[in-house]
């Protein structure tokens, strides 16, 4: 979750605007994450301590509504903090990645594929992270969150249908807000793709 969130957080629990879930919902979440995790660890490159990258991930999973972790769940796909992401090559105007989902990345059970959603990571610990530098909990909620509602409502991509996600600025009365954005591969920026030819393959050793 962002920062500045986290700072206004305890005043926002204060006048009930983060009663967002349900009692039952809020209870049954750090089970689906610790599931997630589990998958996390058993099929992503990891790349540091299972305990630093486990907290992490949970971090960001626990930031998500419940319903929209199940439809991640449902749709066989599994999160991975990405460091390739941190270290991605763009030039001045390049719009950087924030996000990959490998739709259909690896097979699955009974013929299902499975898909690869991979998270922007500089592998900082949540507790050497300072209030103004980043790290993979700022914008991983809300790049989990924009993807599940999305499967919600149109349904989940094809296998080889890959999306990306970037952030991406607007007007907001006299001020500019930024938010991420998931688009079709083939709509994202091209130079950023075609700068970080690693990242067209998922950040697995599981590749079919």
């Amino acid at each position: 979750m962002r920062k500045i969130f986290n700072a206004i957080t305890p005043l926002l629990a204060l006048t009930g605007l983060t009663a967002c879930e349900s009692t039952a919902d809020i209870e049954r979440k750090p089970a689906i994450a610790d599931s997630m995790i589990k998958d996390s660890l058993a099929t992503c490159t990891i790349g540091s301590s299972t305990e630093v990258y486990s907290e992490r991930l949970r971090d960001i999973l626990m930031d998500v509504q419940t319903d929209r972790l199940n439809a991640l769940q449902s749709n066989q796909v599994t999160v991975c903090l990405d460091k390739r992401l941190s270290k991605q090559t763009t030039g001045w105007l390049d719009k950087p990645i924030q996000g990959v989902l490998y739709a259909g990345a690896l097979g699955g059970k009974s013929g299902h594929d499975r898909s690869i959603l991979s998270l922007w990571d500089n592998g900082t610990p949540l507790k050497e992270d300072g209030f103004f530098s980043k790290d993979a909990s700022d914008d991983g909620g809300e790049i989990v969150s924009k993807l599940a509602k999305a499967i919600i409502k149109e349904g989940m991509p094809k296998t080889g249908e890959d999306k990306i996600a970037g952030e991406y600025s607007y007007k907001c009365g006299k001020s500019t807000c930024h938010e991420i954005r998931w688009k079709a591969a083939a709509n994202f920026d091209q130079d950023t793709i075609r700068k970080n030819p690693d990242l067209k393959s998922a950040p697995t050793p599981m590749q079919w």
